[in-house]
C-alpha cells in the first residue's frame, strides 16, 4: 500500500479490494452453479467443435458458422492440461471472463482519475452478459480481446493493439467493426479529422489495414461471412432489427438512469424542437424495416424469450407501435447522456456498423457496445449508479436460475 495515501483514500482502496474479492466469490459460485448443467443452446455446437480439435480433427462441425478462434484456444488449453470434458471447457471460459473483468477495471483506471468500482460491477453483472461467463460460448473471448486492444490503444501501443484487434475477429467475425473503431480511435487521437495526414498515419496504423485486407481476403475465399450455412448469414443483407432491439434492451437495462434523465429529456425536447420530427422519421423507418424473419428467430419461442417477444411484436401492428415507445425514450435518453470524452462518441457509429450486417436478432451482439457504454458514459449521481448495480445483480440471478433449469434462454 502506498504510504502517501491519506486515510480516506486507503479506506476506499480497502473497500474496493474487498468488493472485488466478493465479486470473484460470486463468479466462482456462478461457475459452480452452472458447471453441472447440461449443454445449453449453442454450447453443444461449440463443445463438439472443441472436441474435434482436441482429437486432432480439424474439420468444421456442421452448422458451425463462426471462425473457430475461440474453439482453437479452448482446445489447445485442454490439450496441454490433458482435459477434455465440458466442466474443463467451461472453466477455461470462466477464466477468460475473470480476465475480462480485470481488464475492464484497469480500463476504468486508465480513463478516469481512479478505478471505478461501480462501472466494474455494472460490467460484471450486466444481465445479458453475466450468464455467459461460465458457458462454452465465443462471445466473452471476443469481448475480452476488444477490451485488451482498447487498453493498448490508450497506452499508445497501437501496433500491438491492432494485432489483438485482428485476433478478436478470429473469435467473432463482427469484431471487424470494432477493429475499424480502434483504427478510427487511433487516427482521430493523433490527426483529428485531417485526412490529408493519411499517408503519414500509415506508419502507426498499417497493422489495421493489414487486418482489413485479411478480412476481405477471407470474405473472397469463403464466399461470405458464415463458414458453413451461408443462407442464414447473407453477405449483403442489411437489417435494422438488432439496432432497434438493442435500444429496447437498453431502455430496460438502464431504467434507473433513464428515469433519472427524464427532466433532461423534457428540457431537450423543449429546446430542440426538431427532435420530435426526427423521432417521427425514425418511427417510420422502424415500422417499415423492423422485422424478425430469420429462421433462428422463429425457433422454440417458448425457450428463447427474445424469439417469443419478437414473434409477438412483429405479427401485431398495434403491439409493434407500442414496442417503439421504449425505443424512442432510449434514443432521447442517449441524447442527454454525455460520454466522458469527445472521442468516445465514435462508439455510436461503430455500434451501428457492427449490427446492421446481421439478419439474426441476437442479444450477444450487444456485449461490446453495452460494455463500452458503461465504460465511457458520465456517471449520474451515485445512487443512480448503485441502484443500477442492484438491478443488474437481481436480473442476473433470475436469468441465471432459469437458464440453468433449461426453462428459458436469452
Amino acid at each position: 500500500m502506498n504510504p502517501k495515501l491519506n486515510y480516506s483514500e486507503r479506506r476506499r482502496v480497502y473497500w474496493q479490494a474487498l468488493a472485488l474479492l466478493l465479486g470473484l466469490a460470486v463468479l466462482l459460485a456462478e461457475f459452480k452453479f452452472m458447471s453441472g448443467a447440461p449443454l445449453l443452446s449453442d454450447e453443444s455446437f461449440n463443445f463438439r467443435q472443441v472436441s474435434r480439435f482436441i482429437n486432432r480433427d480439424f474439420s468444421m462441425e456442421p452448422g458451425m458458422n463462426v471462425i473457430p478462434g475461440y474453439h482453437a484456444l479452448v482446445s489447445l488449453v485442454l490439450f496441454v492440461f490433458h482435459k477434455s470434458g465440458v466442466f474443463s471447457a467451461r472453466f477455461v471460459s470462466f477464466v477468460i471472463s475473470v480476465l475480462s473483468i480485470a481488464i475492464f477495471y484497469l480500463l476504468t483506471g486508465k480513463i478516469y482519475p481512479r478505478p471505478s468500482l461501480t462501472r466494474t460491477l455494472q460490467y460484471t453483472f450486466l444481465p445479458i452478459l453475466f450468464p455467459f461467463f461460465s458457458l462454452v460460448y465465443t462471445d466473452i473471448l471476443a469481448l475480452l480481446l476488444v477490451l485488451v486492444a482498447l487498453y493498448l490503444v490508450l497506452w499508445k501501443r497501437y501496433t500491438l493493439a491492432g494485432v489483438v484487434g485482428i485476433l478478436s475477429v478470429l473469435a467473432r467475425t463482427n469484431n471487424i467493426a470494432w477493429l475499424a473503431f480502434l483504427y478510427v480511435f487511433v487516427y482521430y487521437e493523433n490527426y483529428g479529422l485531417e485526412w490529408r495526414s493519411f499517408p503519414r498515419s500509415l506508419r502507426q496504423t498499417w497493422i489495421y489495414w493489414l487486418g482489413f485486407g485479411l478480412f476481405l481476403a477471407f470474405l473472397f475465399v469463403n464466399k461470405g461471412i458464415a463458414i458453413s450455412d451461408k443462407a442464414v448469414q447473407p453477405l449483403f443483407k442489411f437489417q435494422t432489427g438488432n439496432v432497434f432491439f438493442l435500444l429496447f434492451t437498453f431502455f430496460w437495462l438502464f431504467l434507473p438512469m433513464n428515469i433519472a434523465n427524464f427532466p433532461r429529456i423534457l428540457r431537450f425536447v423543449r429546446d430542440q424542437n426538431w427532435i420530435v420530427l426526427e423521432i417521427m422519421l425514425i418511427y417510420l423507418v422502424y415500422m417499415f424495416t423492423f422485422s424478425s424473419t430469420h429462421p433462428y428467430n422463429q425457433a422454440f419461442p417458448d425457450y428463447y424469450i427474445r424469439n417469443k417477444l419478437l414473434i409477438a411484436v412483429t405479427n401485431e401492428p398495434g403491439l409493434k407501435s407500442l414496442f417503439f415507445l421504449p425505443i424512442a425514450y432510449a434514443l432521447l435518453s442517449l441524447c442527454v447522456t454525455a460520454l466522458q470524452e469527445k472521442r468516445f462518441y465514435w462508439l455510436y457509429l461503430f455500434t451501428l456498423l457492427s449490427l446492421v450486417p446481421f439478419w439474426l436478432i441476437e442479444p450477444r451482439y450487444y456485449f461490446v457496445p453495452l460494455s463500452l457504454f458503461i465504460l465511457f458514459k458520465n456517471e449520474r449521481s451515485s445512487w443512480v449508479e448503485w441502484i443500477t448495480v442492484g438491478v443488474f445483480i437481481a436480473l442476473s440471478v433470475v436469468l441465471l436460475y432459469y437458464m440453468r433449469s433449461e426453462t428459458i434462454f436469452i
